[in-house]
């Protein structure tokens, strides 16, 4: 891809990702809410501008890492931002916000003749800098096939295509989120239970994690 690409948000998500990029040698117009931490990516190839409507080309692509659909709403509606994005253009969306929130802000796009991609992240910062992110994908097809090579540089160890339908990625990740803080929730109430009955809850964790050698005889339900 060798057309500029505009990147909106140089959080702990956004800041591996675009020193991704830049080892990839794409060309890079970078926005940060705060003055001046776009600032030393200049040193790596990268251009800060300071208006996110200065990191969008017409008919481009702009992506988008903040931190919530206050932020992501601000600067989709931001002075000039989609009046310069216009026909052709595609904003790789990637912030967590609600299912409602993509599909009003995907109509807003469509008004424009531009497109907003759903690309949501599993991953922490760390995962983003080793290049082993895992990301739900939803949208038209031509912007998918368009962004794909860019989510690879990114750092996507995996790409799920979850259809054409805005909502659909937003889902999948609210649900990923979902499962993840419950069985968070699990480990520490579970081994709780089990101390108020009088259990070591050390031991506890010990026998239902620890590894046996496999008993071919045994019943596959007892084996871990």
């Amino acid at each position: 891809m060798s057309e500029a690409i505009g990147f909106v948000g140089l959080g702990q998500l956004g800041l591996p990702m675009v020193r991704n990029l830049l080892a990839r040698s794409h060309r890079l117009r970078v926005y940060n809410r705060t003055p001046g931490k776009a600032d030393p990516l200049a040193a790596y190839g990268a251009e800060p501008v300071t208006r996110p409507v200065d990191a969008v080309t017409p008919g481009g692509v702009v992506v988008t890492v903040l931190w919530d659909d206050t932020a992501l709403e601000s600067v989709v509606t931001s002075n000039g931002f989609l009046d310069r994005l216009g026909a052709g253009g595609v904003h790789v969306s990637m912030s967590t916000v609600m299912p409602e929130t993509a599909r009003q802000l995907a109509a807003l796009h469509a008004q424009h003749s531009s497109v907003q991609l759903e690309a949501r992240i599993f991953g922490r910062p760390e995962a983003a800098g080793a290049r082993q992110l895992w990301i739900p994908i939803a949208g038209p097809q031509s912007a998918k096939d368009r962004v794909r090579p860019l989510l690879d540089a990114m750092g996507a160890q995996g790409v799920f295509d979850f259809g054409e339908t805005i909502g659909a990625a937003t889902a999948v990740k609210l649900a990923g989120n979902f499962l993840i803080v419950s069985a968070a929730c699990s480990l520490t109430e579970a081994p709780s239970m089990a101390e108020k009955n009088g259990v070591d809850p050390k031991a506890l964790v010990d026998m239902l994690t620890r590894r046996r050698e496999r008993d071919p005889r045994a019943p596959a339900a007892v084996l871990t």
